[in-house]
């Protein structure tokens, strides 16, 4: 998979180093100049992580992180600032941040947060997505069976169940069609 990063910073010279570092590396890479245009670039929906300047002009990068992490919690934001300060690190993490790095980053360091945060991030996905197989999984286990018939049976239910549509089940007495409305509701 190939990961988009989301660089924001005012200073043109760290903002293009970033890219070109995070492009040699194989990332994406997507840059913007002011928080305004970072949050436009981000609710597109196809970034990973952002890498934020804090102090810039008007929309600032904590402004930014706060409205990223207000529509997606737990997004990972690494923060990047000049005017770093123990007291300034330490309220950034508790906002939210992934990390908060002092400018100019140790690059291998950076490189390295910028990896682990990803990792972590796919890992939270992949569990996600197992923890949703396992619960369809359990709704049917009061449905025995499996022949190609209750596959198809679970296909339909699979497909029905996230929408909003009214379902008629028919068939005879004692088939199971509580188990199938069960299983769909």
């Amino acid at each position: 998979m190939n990961f988009r990063l989301l660089i924001v910073d005012d200073e043109k010279n760290i903002r293009e180093g970033l890219a070109e570092l995070f492009t040699g590396e194989g990332y994406d890479v997507v840059c913007a100049e002011n928080g305004e245009e970072g949050l436009r670039l981000f609710n597109k929906g196809d970034v990973d992580l952002v890498i934020t300047d804090l102090k810039m002009p008007g929309f600032d990068g904590k402004q930014l992180m706060q409205k990223i992490l207000a529509q997606s919690p737990g997004f990972p934001v690494i923060i990047l600032t000049g005017h770093g300060t123990i007291d300034i690190a330490v309220a950034a993490m508790r906002d939210g941040a992934w990390d908060f790095l002092a400018k100019p980053p140790d690059l291998d360091h950076l490189l390295l947060k910028v990896k682990r945060a990803l990792e972590t991030r796919e890992l939270f996905f992949q569990h996600r997505r197992m923890e949703e197989e396992a619960a369809r999984k359990r709704e049917y286990k009061s449905i025995a069976g499996n022949s190609r018939s209750i596959h198809e049976i679970f296909d339909v239910i699979n497909k029905a169940a996230p929408t909003k549509a009214t379902i008629l089940i028919t068939g005879e007495s004692g088939v199971g069609k509580e188990l199938v409305a069960d299983a769909i509701h």
